[in-house]
């Protein structure tokens, strides 16, 4: 159901807020619980494809790293942090690109 020139990452995107709205929208009604896991999830999902796709042996980068690196992946902040933060940094670097 995409438009044309809609990137899969932006109709993912598009996805994402939705359940982020749905999840807002069981918490107010007092499902807590279930929202919080639909949040968990969503992000988990949206982490994993950006993960995914941008592992490119081409450009050397590779979101497999040392034990050190690796040990902060058990954080999941720290995981959603750096993985927002690579987000907003590919995006820009794509604006400043088509500008």
């Amino acid at each position: 159901m995409g438009e044309q020139g809609v990137s899969a990452w932006d109709d993912e995107n598009r996805w994402y807020a939705r359940l982020m709205k749905l999840a807002h929208e069981l918490a107010m009604e007092g499902r807590g619980e279930e929202a919080q896991d639909l949040r968990v999830a969503a992000t988990h999902a949206r982490n994993y494809r950006w993960l995914r796709d941008h592992s490119s042996p081409e450009s050397c980068l590779y979101y497999l790293c040392s034990d050190r690196t690796q040990a902060r992946f058990n954080d999941p902040s720290w995981v959603d942090r750096h993985i927002a933060t690579d987000i907003a940094n590919n995006e820009a670097k794509v604006r400043a690109k088509s500008a």
